[in-house]
């Protein structure tokens, strides 16, 4: 059971990989747009608008990463592939990794709407919580045997993040991760 959600994501992750929509410049919306406004937006409009827009290149995804969090610097560089980032801190303490929804990979954004409304079972060793964090829905597992959590939420109706903590519950995770990191990924 507590491979489903992982496998749900890779399973729909390549199928949305499929749309051949055109990709062409993308509108700079204000930054000032607030979270419960974003995520109000319909899922097939979203993906439509998404389709629109023009991905981050691999030198924008690795300038806008941030260099540390909650203390723990990047180790090594952000790795790019496919409009994805990976960021490693802290010793490996902490992994961040962030999928630009832009262009022909805009079903990603749909898919956290899919994957935030199926309610998972607990078991004995893994817990599953879909909790509004700042204004943020974010679902996130908690590995009870290994004290390890993964929270995954949409930013700016655009970003597809998963953060991943060690020796963190995913309240102590959100705590540690400041949401002002994302900065520099914009609209």
């Amino acid at each position: 059971m507590k491979h489903i959600i992982p496998i749900l994501i890779l399973v729909l992750f390549s199928a949305s990989c499929g749309n051949d929509s055109k990709k062409t410049e993308g509108s700079a919306g204000s930054d000032n747009q607030v979270h419960e406004k974003e995520l109000s937006i319909d899922s097939e409009d979203l993906k439509e608008l998404l389709s629109k827009k023009t991905p981050f290149t691999e030198a924008e995804i690795k300038e806008a990463f941030p260099k540390s969090i909650n203390g723990f610097p990047l180790d090594g560089t952000v790795k790019v592939t496919n409009q994805q980032g990976l960021g490693v801190y802290g010793n490996d303490e902490i992994t961040l990794k962030i999928y630009d929804c832009a262009g022909s990979k805009s079903g990603m954004a749909s898919l956290f709407n899919t994957v935030y409304n199926i309610k998972t079972q607990d078991d004995d060793e893994t817990q599953y919580l879909n909790k509004e964090r700042n204004g943020i829905k974010t679902k996130s597992t908690y590995r009870t045997d290994a004290n390890r959590s993964d929270i995954i939420f949409l930013y700016h109706n655009r970003w597809y993040v998963v953060i991943s903590g060690k020796s963190m519950n995913p309240d102590e995770l959100w705590k540690a991760f400041d949401i002002n990191d994302l900065k520099n990924f914009k609209k």
